[in-house]
């Protein structure tokens, strides 16, 4: 639907206004998805939304502007840090012009983040809280919250350059390693193929990804583009998050491993997407890019 929306606009969206109607179709469904609750998975529609914005030629400071008060919700559990983010925003809006309206619309918005940033953070289920927690200093509460990463930091290091062997991996095989088929199917990547088994993980993702690009780029029409390009980011969100978060780079999420972690839904999910993706080829090849 998205997608369809851009695809039938005949200039890429240059004002906030004209962004109100396609954050409403990802937010509709991110907000399902976040209720259930899955916090996860609701901020991978977030992530689509701007991806494919970017792709249908938004400017990149639009889109800065846009996400500007999630940056001051972050910040805001950090009154110095809070406040340099409010004065380098107003450089930007300074440096930009918007329109009056956005601007101050904006600025609203991030001085808002900055007051609801603790009651947001008492509406946290506690489980959400103990991942930030963990994410920031998982020695704090190493046998509880601090075990995921702690335990998957291990996995990891532990593989050295070819790893254990394949499902030789100890920190699996005693159950060391939680979710280990799920979200933390990467640590075991990394322990029983080691650092060579990682590269060509990664290598294979980096691959995938180029080709859903090249695919986009030369699609058809833009609808096709953009459909593609959509699916690219999805990916790319989940991987850079479940990889992101297996070693403590990320806050743990729960989200998937694309073609890797264990699901029938999600693996369903990414077949079919990339199954659009080569159809969209086809149609390419079949108009003349014979390259592709």
């Amino acid at each position: 639907m998205l997608a369809r929306w851009l695809a039938e606009r005949r200039e890429a969206p240059a004002t906030l206004r004209e962004l109100v109607y396609p954050c409403v179709i990802a937010g509709v469904p991110s907000f399902l998805v976040v209720k259930q609750p899955d916090l996860g998975s609701g901020m991978v529609f977030i992530a689509i939304l701007f991806t494919m914005l970017y792709w249908a030629g938004t400017r990149p400071s639009l889109l800065l502007l846009l996400g500007s008060p999630v940056i001051g919700l972050i910040l805001a559990f950090s009154t110095v840090s809070w406040g340099i983010w409010i004065v380098v925003l107003i450089g930007l809006l300074l440096w930009w012009r918007p329109y009056v309206w956005e601007g101050l619309a904006v600025m609203f918005a991030n001085v808002m983040m900055g007051v609801i940033a603790v009651p947001f953070w008492q509406r946290l289920a506690p489980y959400q809280q103990n991942r930030l927690l963990a994410f920031l200093n998982p020695q704090q509460d190493p046998r509880a919250t601090g075990w995921h990463v702690i335990q998957s930091k291990i996995a990891i290091g532990s593989g050295g350059f070819l790893g254990q062997g394949f499902t030789h991996g100890p920190q699996k095989r005693l159950a060391y390693l939680p979710a280990q088929f799920t979200d933390f199917i990467f640590s075991v990547v990394g322990e029983e193929l080691g650092f060579v088994g990682v590269v060509v993980a990664l290598a294979l993702f980096a691959a995938l990804i180029l080709v859903l690009l090249r695919i986009s780029r030369r699609a058809t029409d833009p609808y096709s583009s953009l459909c593609v390009f959509g699916v690219a980011g999805l990916l790319c969100t989940h991987i850079i998050e479940n990889v992101g978060m297996t070693v403590n780079l990320l806050p743990i999420t729960g989200i998937p491993l694309p073609f890797f972690s264990y699901g029938g839904s999600f693996l369903l999910a990414c077949s079919l997407a990339v199954g659009i993706s080569l159809r969209v080829a086809w149609e390419s090849r079949q108009s003349g890019y014979a390259e592709l």
